[in-house]
């Protein structure tokens, strides 16, 4: 595990001049503690990121299923078809590259946090593709979290809250909203 090591906690110099010894105990039960920290947050992550990507592609893929077999194929229900598939895979491909963004993040110390306005237009993107509702967004979006973790959470709740309107409302407008707190 890149970026996690004795060397950071326990000093690297002292690693070198005793190459044999072990870290005080209680500086193994830091890093111990470091990592459960770090893979509990990696399971939400990967839960409320990535994995719900994969439900929306699946979700798709019954929706294409169900479409193909209640209908005969003529040249205007391939088109429709075929469009749902390119939807698929483009809803996969984000999938990738999140799954590598989160993979970098755990790797790099100090990961660039993106922007609550980007991170919004990103999920509308991936919203507007599954569902037709009309969609007003309000308040004040330009803003950056604080941290990484910050970002992963509104991130999540933009995914997760638009994905259930997408599978559960049949909602025909949603309304986004976002005000600071003090």
């Amino acid at each position: 595990m890149r970026g996690i090591s004795v060397g950071r906690i326990w000093s690297s110099e002292l690693a070198v001049a005793h190459p044999g010894a072990a870290p005080p105990p209680q500086l193994r039960q830091a890093e111990l503690e470091t990592v459960r920290r770090r893979l509990v947050r990696l399971a939400f992550d990967i839960h409320d990121g990535p994995l719900q990507s994969l439900a929306a592609a699946g979700f798709g893929l019954r929706d294409l299923h169900s479409r193909v077999a209640a209908l005969p194929l003529d040249t205007h229900d391939r088109d429709a078809a075929s469009e749902l598939v390119l939807e698929l895979i483009n809803e996969l491909s984000e999938t990738e590259r999140a799954l590598r963004t989160l993979v970098s993040t755990l790797e790099d110390s100090h990961p660039e946090i993106a922007n609550a306005k980007d991170l919004l237009d990103a999920e509308l993107k991936r919203f507007q593709r599954r569902c037709t509702a009309n969609l007003v967004v309000e308040g004040e979006w330009l803003f950056h979290p604080d941290s990484h973790s910050q970002a992963l959470a509104l991130e999540a709740l933009l995914r997760e809250a638009l994905t259930n309107i997408a599978k559960h409302a049949r909602a025909t407008n949603v309304t986004l909203h976002a005000s600071r707190c003090s």
